[in-house]
């Protein structure tokens, strides 16, 4: 497997998952997760791309995190893959 190291020589891992209770696909573990400006930039994108409403979200487990209202999982993963912010072994993708 190949993947990004973060700060803290962990594997960095993005995780693309849809929460039923809010209704929202999350993105985190983005090996750009603390640049604010970057992130922004994707989540701008991805707005545009998938025709739907998101934020940036700070969570104290995950660190920022995207919000995409709906559920864009497999369109999310191609977008990153094709703009290369995730690489094909970088990412987990849960409940397809």
């Amino acid at each position: 497997m190949i993947a990004r190291l973060n700060d803290s020589s962990k594997l960095n891992i993005t995780h693309i998952r849809y929460q039923y209770n809010i209704k929202c696909t999350v993105i985190n573990g983005l090996y750009i997760n603390e640049d604010i400006k970057k992130m922004s930039i994707i989540l701008k994108g991805l707005k545009k791309e998938l025709n739907c409403g998101g934020s940036l979200k700070y969570n104290i487990q995950y660190g920022n995190i995207i919000q995409l209202q709906g559920d864009h999982r497999k369109d999310v993963t191609k977008h990153l893959l094709k703009y290369g912010f995730i690489q094909k072994d970088e990412y987990i993708v849960h409940g397809l």
